[in-house]
């Protein structure tokens, strides 16, 4: 069961070998509200592309 209802996790290795995650950016507007309290997010949309955390 997942906590997002259709969320999908694409793993990814970046080069320090940290593990990546994409984020749709209307699921992060929706379910991670506070996120968008920080200046690099404060103009997301919900149809921007997705987030890499």
């Amino acid at each position: 069961m997942s906590i997002i209802q259709g969320y999908r996790f694409f793993p990814h290795w970046g080069n320090e070998k940290y593990l990546l995650k994409e984020i749709n950016a209307g699921m992060l507007c929706e379910y991670f509200p506070v996120l968008l309290e920080s200046k690099e997010l404060q103009d997301l949309s919900p149809d921007d592309n997705p987030i890499i955390i």
